[in-house]
């Protein structure tokens, strides 16, 4: 499929929303007893993600035709080798920054930081080098599944994307946390969304009515493990993906949005700790100031820029040359 410049755009947008709800809710609500919490900001959070979400799992699909098979090994390498080089350097930068500018309650051990540089502390309980990379390990937790899936050549199976997402429900309800993490901690049903959007994108075919009750479910589960205002912003999402698959949003077409998400994954990774290491301690010398965000912003924004030109994009290539889906006869 061509690249859709909309949902990179959109990809943009999500990421925009999530430090918003950082810098101007969360750091506020951990750092200053909540003082200063900016109430609109509160659930761009939850927004942001779900966009994330909606966006990968959208793209998870793949279409396996009859003489071709899925290399696991290649496709696993492929999608980790994604992640894990930019992410290994992204901890290691903020360990150092937290080094240098102490930031109380956010310091791991040296067995804590060899636990997140293997990717697998989200799935032990051990505490993360910086809180915003939950996110990889539900990203993970996904592509293992689709992994599977892809293999057994059942992505597209209704059946098996119904019992993926009465597994992640049972496993909620029994509140067993190691379970939870590996079906996909309530995030389950907003990826089976995806990943049945994106089927109807590439066959270019409406949704069976079995597929319409999946995602029926999978609001249901979003509503009582999350509440209105998470369910709600799932559907908005859900709605802002598919606008932009349609073509509907030209506004996030332009180059500044563009930028945007070609950066997205390195700022994402660096912009918690490190910036709220940076607006703690100037907080020290004149209080808050918009002035403390401002400046962590800019030196967050400078890392992940030269993450991106000097990691991300070499590794990118390198990626090209690793195929996944190959020919059988």
């Amino acid at each position: 499929m061509k690249r859709n410049r909309q949902i990179d755009g959109l990809r943009c947008i999500a990421l925009v929303m999530i430090i918003a709800f950082h810098y101007f809710y969360r750091y506020n609500q951990i750092y200053n007893a909540g003082n200063g919490e900016i109430q609109i900001f509160k659930y761009f959070g939850v927004f942001g993600v779900n966009i994330f979400l909606l966006i990968s799992a959208c793209f998870m699909y793949i279409p396996l035709k009859t003489n071709v098979d899925v290399d696991l090994k290649n496709y696993y390498k492929k999608k980790l080798l994604r992640l894990w080089p930019v992410y290994l350097c992204s901890i290691v930068m903020i360990c150092i920054v937290l080094y240098i500018i102490p930031l109380p309650g956010r310091m791991v051990s040296g067995k804590d930081f060899i636990y997140n540089v293997f990717m697998i502390n989200g799935y032990i309980g051990t505490p993360y080098v910086d809180g915003a990379h939950w996110y990889l390990t539900t990203l993970v937790t996904f592509y293992f599944i689709q992994g599977i899936l892809l293999k057994a050549r059942k992505l597209e199976n209704i059946y098996c994307l119904a019992i993926w997402l009465l597994l992640d429900i049972l496993c909620n309800i029994l509140n067993v946390p190691v379970f939870k993490v590996v079906m996909g901690n309530t995030y389950a049903g907003a990826v089976i969304i995806g990943i049945l959007a994106g089927k109807a994108v590439y066959k270019r075919s409406k949704l069976s009515k079995a597929e319409w009750i999946i995602c029926c479910i999978a609001v249901a589960e979003r509503l009582h493990f999350g509440g209105i205002v998470s369910c709600i912003t799932l559907l908005v999402a859900a709605g802002l993906v598919w606008c932009c698959i349609a073509g509907k949003i030209p506004f996030l077409e332009k180059k500044a949005f563009i930028l945007g998400a070609e950066i997205s994954y390195c700022l994402y990774l660096i912009h918690q700790n490190i910036s709220y290491s940076i607006m703690y301690n100037l907080e020290k010398y004149h209080g808050s100031s918009i002035i403390n965000v401002m400046v962590a912003f800019g030196v967050v924004l400078l890392m992940a820029v030269l993450l991106h030109k000097f990691i991300e994009k070499p590794v990118q290539a390198k990626l090209k040359n690793i195929k996944y889906i190959v020919s059988v006869r």
